[in-house]
């Protein structure tokens, strides 16, 4: 039943990571091309954040199924996000300076790191399921 219960949740939160990465795209693409002309960290900054309020809303209630009026995991989400946030954004700026690659592969290279390393601390640290 573990193992059952950790596929199910794995399944969901992939769900909920494919719509928080169209999301988080759009809004980046819409920034580093049109808004603010090549910044590749402050559009990560911003994508990510968009991201971050879509996925404690859906991996809250649906991924991990916590009930809705406890909000005591919000904090370290919003830690770990924010420790993400960092991150990704730092890899992403340097990548760009230091490799021959297309903004968007370089994006989603950093983002399919971010997404394993986030599984993980989210359903063994913040959601606890």
């Amino acid at each position: 039943m573990h193992n059952k219960e950790f596929f199910l949740h794995l399944v969901k939160f992939v769900i909920i990571g494919a719509s928080n990465t169209v999301i988080s795209y759009i809004v980046f693409f819409i920034l580093y091309n049109i808004l603010l002309a090549g910044d590749a960290f402050r559009s990560q900054c911003f994508s990510y954040s968009a991201g971050i309020i879509w996925s404690f809303i859906w991996n809250k209630r649906w991924t991990f199924s916590e009930k809705p009026n406890r909000w005591a995991s919000f904090a370290p989400f919003l830690i770990l996000q924010l420790m993400l946030l960092l991150m990704s954004a730092f890899a992403l700026d340097i990548a760009k300076g230091n490799l021959d690659w297309n903004i968007n592969l370089i994006w989603v290279c950093v983002m399919t790191v971010s997404t394993i390393i986030n599984f993980a601390i989210t359903k063994y640290l913040v959601f606890r399921a």
